[in-house]
């Protein structure tokens, strides 16, 4: 066991600079897009009229799932270090913000599976080689609980904040209170559970009995009703630890997700198969596929490849004003009228910049220039 989390330490220290990069309360970018300039003549005392749009330039991003690992730890060291070099080497072209394990075991986010704890929830290696205390001077780190069996991490991307938290292999009661506590200190957050044992194969919330190996007894249909279902920013939980595929939606006043993935029982451990989950804000869509970078090769089943609808700040139209201005002539109206007329008392090559601001969800501003000549008197 000692030689097997050793290795594993080594090993995911190349993952540590992809997180670098993550910030927190980012907002999303926009784009002002003139669609037409229109007026019966371009001369002095004339007034011109803009009609204009304002769309989300959020930019894509994606989470990368890896689920129970034992196997490669234990015999195939190969495939764990071309999965976690393969989004190392992804990073920018995916924008991958985010890598959670689902327990069985990798680095920043993450938690505690069975195979990782002795008999009665001891988890001395874990505690040895993935402390809280290695990742508490990152930006990203929210806290931990239960000597880091159960943590969250804080990131921003698309023009959201968000909110990934680690849930032990069968929680305890008090792990799923200090859970609540995190939950609600974070109400402005989007919030994904990530935790070992939830989703059956058969996509029921079931768990026949909680091992020996956890020093907690909260069962999937516990953790649902105590933290999952009343909290209203928990909009997916991923887990792993059964093998197998699975995926259901629960309605508790909105959408819940829920999403197994554990391919151990495949040849050598799984193949390499993790899950890339890509956010798209301004479709309000996530899409979610497997893929083996051992293999090179993706699962295409309906299980394997399938969509997700989340409402996300970047897929609304944005609010606010925009200023239409050439330095001395200027027209202000809102992105919902749609246009603004503009008054022009300079003649000569004019330069106009359309100027977007004041929605929140947004960077401060943004802008675009036309160029008009305007015909002296």
């Amino acid at each position: 066991m000692k030689k097997k989390l050793v290795g594993i330490s080594i090993l995911f220290l190349i993952l540590v600079a992809l997180f670098f990069s993550i910030k927190n309360n980012a907002k999303a970018e926009t784009a002002v897009q003139v669609t037409s300039v229109s007026s019966n003549s371009l001369q002095v005392g004339e007034i011109l009229r803009f009609d204009y749009r304002v769309v989300s330039n959020a930019s894509d991003f994606t989470i990368i799932a890896l689920p129970d690992t034992q196997y490669y730890s234990e015999s195939y060291p190969e495939i764990y270090l071309s999965q976690t070099q393969w989004v190392v080497d992804n990073k920018d072209d995916l924008n991958i913000v985010f890598v959670t394990h689902l327990g069985d075991i990798v680095q920043h986010g993450v938690l505690p599976g069975n195979h990782d704890m002795q008999v009665g929830g001891q988890a001395d290696y874990y505690q040895e080689y993935f402390p809280a205390s290695r990742y508490e001077d990152e930006i990203w780190w929210g806290g931990s609980f239960s000597q880091n069996k159960n943590n969250y991490q804080l990131f921003s991307a698309g023009g959201d904040d968000y909110l990934m938290i680690h849930m032990q292999y069968c929680p305890t009661l008090e792990a799923v209170t200090w859970a609540n506590e995190i939950v609600k200190e974070h109400q402005e957050r989007k919030i994904i559970v990530s935790t070992h044992a939830f989703l059956s194969s058969t996509d029921a919330m079931r768990l026949d009995h909680c091992q020996d190996r956890s020093d907690g007894a909260i069962a999937p249909s516990i953790l649902w009703g105590k933290l999952i279902k009343n909290n209203t920013n928990i909009f997916l939980v991923l887990s792993g630890h059964s093998p197998g595929v699975a995926r259901r939606i629960d309605y508790e006043g909105r959408a819940i997700h829920q999403v197994l993935s554990d391919y151990q029982n495949m040849e050598k451990g799984g193949n390499g198969y993790l899950r890339i989950i890509n956010f798209q804000p301004a479709s309000d869509l996530i899409q979610v596929t497997t893929y083996s970078p051992y293999l090179d090769d993706y699962l295409r089943d309906d299980d394997n490849q399938f969509d997700i609808s989340f409402d996300m700040a970047g897929g609304k139209m944005p609010m606010g004003k925009i200023t239409i201005s050439n330095g001395v002539d200027k027209c202000t109206s809102t992105v919902e009228e749609g246009g603004c007329e503009l008054l022009l008392t300079t003649g000569g090559e004019n330069t106009l910049v359309a100027t977007y601001s004041g929605d929140t969800n947004y960077k401060s501003s943004s802008s675009t220039e036309i160029l008009v000549f305007v015909e002296s008197e």
